[in-house]
């Protein structure tokens, strides 16, 4: 008997399908898990999957934003070497001071005066304009002179301009860089806002020396045509036709492209929140600038600043008022005193509206160069 029920402890011991006592008496399989043991399983791993996925979109984002910065930055450096190579050609960069018009005096009038009422509005922030010239090949543009006539068969009126077209083979062409705050509601325009070129050209067509409407000539207005433009004395070349010929009539057209887009802005709709985050860079003032009399300033500021916003495009140009030993002197000033005109760049981006970039303004640049024009001044080192 005693052999016998070490037999059968031993085989039930050794059996697979052995259940416990506690278990068989609930009746519950052998290995199996409770419903809380799963639920808590299910949570902890939720937990650490949402942390992973939470982490995961995290770091995408700093990625897109990061390569927002970047290509912002890109781009903003881009449109500087851009608009420096034109700068480079200027013959004439207005500094943003009164035009010197009626007898020589000074007035109230610059250039934007004169410019078409579609780039007048408030929304057009003009901070660099320069006359350059345009190379203009006659054969190509259909100008007669290249026949054995040559430019004796035009009439009596348009020989001269004939002859100094194939002379020069060149016109002269107004350019104007300007900020211009983005509409909401264009779905073309990301950033809050974008830099845009005009630019006016002479002719509409070359061929039969039609001028665009608006355009006078500053190399046809005499000594300072340049810097009175588009007055010559007392009279205003695009509505008198005592110029020489038929008035040039209310200016209209040139060309209006965009330079670049995501150019920071700082305005009524986001001055709060900027400054709340403190971000906004000071209001800035160009070097030796003179706060009782701005005019007077070595450089002048355009557009000028005269709010609490400050521009994210600019320019410093030198104070064409000044005689050469630095002296402001605009009542004496003769149209051929001036000095060598230094200009800085300024531009600030905003990837604000790329993907999920924040409103967050990159480092402004900045660059100089010295102009080499010598029309209408003459060039004195100081």
């Amino acid at each position: 008997m005693e052999n016998k029920l070490k037999r059968l402890l031993l085989r039930s011991l050794l059996s697979p399908n052995r259940v416990s006592p506690n278990l068989a008496k609930s009746g519950s399989a052998a290995g199996g898990f409770t419903l809380t043991e799963l639920l808590v399983v299910v949570i902890i791993g939720s937990l650490i999957v949402s942390t992973l996925m939470s982490l995961v979109v995290e770091l995408v984002a700093t990625e897109q934003r990061e390569s927002a910065q970047t290509e912002t930055q890109r781009e903003m450096k881009l449109a500087m070497d851009y608009i420096t190579s034109d700068l480079r050609q200027a013959v004439y960069v207005y500094d943003g001071r009164p035009q010197r018009k009626v007898n020589g005096a000074l007035t109230t009038d610059s250039y934007l005066d004169y410019l078409p009422n579609s780039i007048k509005g408030a929304a057009y922030k003009p901070a660099l304009a320069f006359w350059k010239p345009e190379p203009l090949d006659p054969v190509e543009a259909g100008i007669p002179g290249y026949k054995a006539a040559g430019c004796d068969s035009e009439p009596e009126a348009r020989k001269k301009e004939c002859n100094n077209l194939w002379l020069q083979r060149r016109t002269y062409a107004l350019v104007v860089y300007m900020q211009v705050k983005n509409d909401e509601d264009d779905p073309k325009w990301k950033g809050r806002s974008r830099i845009v070129r005009y630019q006016f050209n002479k002719y509409s067509n070359p061929s039969t020396f039609t001028r665009n409407s608006g355009y006078v000539d500053p190399g046809e207005l005499g000594a300072g045509g340049f810097d009175s433009w588009p007055w010559s004395g007392p009279e205003n070349c695009q509505t008198s036709v005592k110029c020489g010929r038929a008035a040039a009539g209310a200016p209209a057209g040139g060309d209006l492209v965009t330079l670049v887009d995501f150019v920071d802005l700082v305005d009524a709709s986001n001055r709060d929140n900027r400054n709340k985050r403190k971000p906004i860079p000071p209001i800035p003032e160009c070097e030796e600038y003179n706060t009782a009399n701005p005019e007077a300033s070595t450089y002048l500021m355009q557009p000028r600043n005269t709010s609490e916003d400050p521009p994210a495009f600019y320019t410093c140009i030198g104070n064409a008022n000044l005689d050469p030993n630095g002296v402001y002197a605009p009542a004496a000033r003769s149209t051929t005193d001036g000095v060598a005109q230094d200009i800085q760049i300024y531009l600030r981006g905003n990837p604000l509206g790329r993907g999920s970039a924040k409103d967050k303004p990159i480092a402004p640049m900045r660059t100089r160069l010295t102009m080499r024009g010598v029309i209408d001044k003459n060039v004195v080192a100081r």
